[in-house]
This record gives structure tokens, C-alpha cells and sequence, in this order.
């Protein structure tokens, strides 16, 4: 999941965007029922609060949720004071919904909404030494996402577009406000990976060295069908967005990549090793030891790549003597490539047909809504995961896009 925020990892956000979720999807379920116990009703109304409270600060993760935002004017909460202010905010919750004993709500829906609650608060507490938004270079960052907002930023009425305008106009000052904290994480000793830097500054040429229309941010202005919006919204990228990218790829590229941390760890940042240690729990919510838990990821690669290479073994024969030969042969095999994307393409779309179609011998309640198919913008193509499922939200619920 991408996002657009320094302040957290993308596996983290993804969680946090399940969290959130599942936190006011809970609140739906229980709202009429709230009223029948204190504690039931007191969890509900946090619930209320928080989900309130995320969504102004973090708008952008809320609209990548799915769930309608009510406001598409706002960027993600990155300076050191509103930072602050959100932790600030998670502390004093946590003390409240600490208050509520949740053995007193078992066997009831509100249970589940304080464990998701507890959570999210765990999550921002344990991984707050890492410092994120003091090293927030991703390949998976907010620039990637920012085509993906443009896709899905609402500008159907003429409100839509007032705050349409209103958000990417402050781009230009947010993102200047992400290189004031990558100078602050420098000082302190924190630092992006120098490969991943390279890679994004890659991703940034894309998008800033060519005109607007190759950048992947004018959809807003082809969907509206208002050419006075159109005209304006192209002023804007051209005049905000577009010079504060440029301002970023050059800070990366000419100030931040040449004093980045070569090693590939972050035990070289201050509190490193703890900090991975918390990031594990970030993602998978235990609490594991990272070396015990690379010992035993080494022992089952180990098991998968011996069961891999006697597979192997069927189809190539003897030739397939170990698991670095067998991934020679697999690679240069014609079979295991496409000729053209949209070979790509059309392969998975046939996929997709054929497991939405057995959908209902998979799942008790299969999804009814429609998966579209789009690729990543150019600049992104060679640095893009494999696929990644998001929420089409100018759209009905019922459809959403996955892009390949």
C-alpha cells in the first residue's frame, strides 16, 4: 500500500489502512447497539473519535482505504509540530481506552473494535524510535502514489474541484516541508538506503523532466470535462507540483544520496536494531526476536528451495542439478516470458475472469464487485511491485482498479 506520509513504512500503512477499516466498519455494526452498556458504548464513541481524528490528519491513507472521506482537500499531517500533536492525541487515547477492562466486553462486537484500537495505538508506540518520517525515501512512497491520487481525487461538482485545487496546491509546500525533515534526519543520523534513494531520483526523472502530460497527474482535468477547470488544474501542476518534485529529486540527488547509508540494514540509524525489532511487530503484530525469526526464514527457504528443485527435476531433468541452476533454466526458458505487455495483459485479465468466476467455490461470500485492470504509470514501470489492488473511490463501491 502506498501512502502519501513520511511518518510511516509502507507495510506499516498497509496495516494501519486494515485497522482503520475494520475500525469503522465496527463502528457501523455496533452504533445501534452502543447504547446498552457503558463500556460498549464508551468503546464505540472512542472508535468515533479516532476514525475522526485519522481522517483529518491522514486523509490521503483514508481515501486509499476505500472509505468515503466526506473531504478531498487535505494532505497528510508531515511537520515535527503536527506530528507531535497526533502522538500527543495517541497518548492521552491510549490512557482512556486502557480505562476500559476488555474482558468486560467479551463475547460482544465491541471487543473486537477495542483489540483493532489497542492495535493501532501499539503500533504507533513501539515504532515511534525508528523516526520514519526522518528517512522516508521509499520506491513505494508518496511520489508513486501521487498519479494514483489524481486518479482517484473526486471532481465531479464544482466543489469537488475547489478542493481539488485546494489540496494540490499545498503540494508544493508539503513536499518542501519532507526535505525540511530529511535534513533534520541527517543531523540526527538517520538516513534512507543510498540504492533506494537512486531509485526513486530514477522515478522522479520520469515524472519531472518531461512535460505535464507525461507525469501522470492530469487525469483530474480530463475527467472533470470543464475547461475552465482543466486550464486551471494544469496551471497548478505545472506551477506547484511539478517545481516542488523537481525541488525534491534534486535535493536527493545532489545533496541527501551522496552522504546516504550504503548498508542495505537500518542498524546503521540511531536505535537501529531496536527499531527493526518494532518494525516486525508493525507488520505482522508480533513481537519477535529478528534474529531467531531470520534463522528460521533461512531454515524454510532452505525446505522450499529443496521441494522447488525436485519439482524441477520433472520438468527439466537431470539439468536441474541445484536451486541456482534450476532459476537459470527457469529464466531462460521462452515458455516462462511474454513477448509484448500486452501479452501481460491479456494473461492476467483471463486470470482474473477465471477466479472470479470460481469465486463462490473459494469463499462462504464472494466479492460482487469488478476488478479493472490498469498499468503503472511509465516512470513507474520498471520500480513497480508486481501488482498492487487499489480502491477506485470516484467510482460506485462495487468497482475498484488493480494496476499491473
Amino acid at each position: 500500500m502506498l501512502e502519501l506520509s513520511g511518518s510511516r513504512g509502507c507495510a506499516g500503512a498497509a496495516l494501519r489502512l486494515w485497522v482503520i477499516l475494520s475500525i469503522a466498519l465496527g463502528v457501523c455494526a455496533n452504533s445501534d447497539a452502543a447504547d446498552v452498556l457503558v463500556g460498549p458504548a464508551h468503546v464505540t464513541a472512542l472508535a468515533d473519535e479516532y476514525v475522526a481524528k485519522f481522517k483529518n490528519s491522514f486523509p490521503i491513507q483514508y481515501a486509499f482505504s476505500g472509505l468515503p472521506s466526506g473531504r478531498n482537500d487535505g494532505l497528510e499531517i508531515n511537520s515535527p509540530a503536527a506530528l507531535a500533536k497526533w502522538r500527543a492525541f495517541e497518548d492521552r487515547f491510549a490512557i482512556e481506552l486502557h480505562q476500559i477492562n476488555p474482558d468486560t466486553l467479551a463475547g460482544r462486537p465491541e471487543w473486537i473494535t477495542w483489540q483493532y484500537l489497542n492495535q493501532a495505538l501499539e503500533q504507533d508506540a513501539k515504532t515511534l524510535v525508528c523516526r520514519n518520517e526522518l528517512w522516508g525515501v521509499s520506491t513505494l512512497g508518496w511520489q508513486t502514489a501521487l498519479p494514483q491520487l489524481s486518479g482517484m481525487q473526486p471532481v465531479d461538482t464544482p466543489e469537488a474541484r475547489a478542493s481539488a485545487l485546494a489540496r494540490w496546491r499545498g503540494l508544493g509546500a508539503w513536499i518542501d516541508q519532507e526535505i525540511a525533515n530529511l535534513k533534520e534526519g541527517e543531523r540526527l543520523g538517520f538516513s534512507a538506503n543510498q540504492a533506494t534513494v537512486k531509485v526513486v531520483i530514477g522515478q522522479l526523472d520520469g515524472m519531472v523532466d518531461g512535460p505535464a502530460s507525461k507525469s501522470g497527474l492530469l487525469t483530474p482535468a480530463e475527467r472533470a470535462h470543464v475547461p475552465e477547470f482543466g486550464t486551471e488544474w494544469t496551471r497548478t501542476i505545472d506551477s506547484s507540483v511539478l517545481p516542488g518534485l523537481r525541488r525534491y529529486r534534486d535535493f536527493l540527488r545532489n545533496e541527501y544520496v551522496p552522504r546516504a547509508r550504503t548498508s542495505p540494514s537500518i542498524e546503521g540509524n540511531p536505535k537501529g536494531r531496536d527499531c527493526y525489532r518494532r518494525l516486525i511487530f508493525g507488520t505482522v503484530t508480533l513481537d519477535e526476536d529478528p534474529v531467531a525469526l531470520y534463522e528460521l526464514a533461512t531454515k524454510q527457504v532452505e525446505r522450499e528451495r529443496t521441494e522447488a528443485v525436485a519439482l524441477g527435476k520433472k520438468v527439466y531433468g537431470d539439468r536441474a542439478t541445484d536451486w541456482n541452476t534450476l532459476a537459470r533454466l527457469i529464466i531462460a526458458d521462452p515458455k516462462n516470458k511474454f513477448a509484448t505487455p500486452a501479452e501481460v495483459r491479456d494473461y492476467t485479465q483471463r486470470t482474473y475472469e477465471r477466479a472470479y468466476a470460481a469465486a463462490n467455490k473459494m469463499v462462504l461470500t464472494p466479492p460482487v464487485g469488478q476488478v479493472k485492470l490498469e498499468p503503472f504509470p511509465d516512470f513507474q514501470q520498471v520500480s513497480a511491485p508486481g501488482g498492487q489492488y487499489l480502491p477506485e473511490v470516484r467510482k460506485p463501491a462495487s468497482e475498484a482498479v488493480l494496476c499491473r
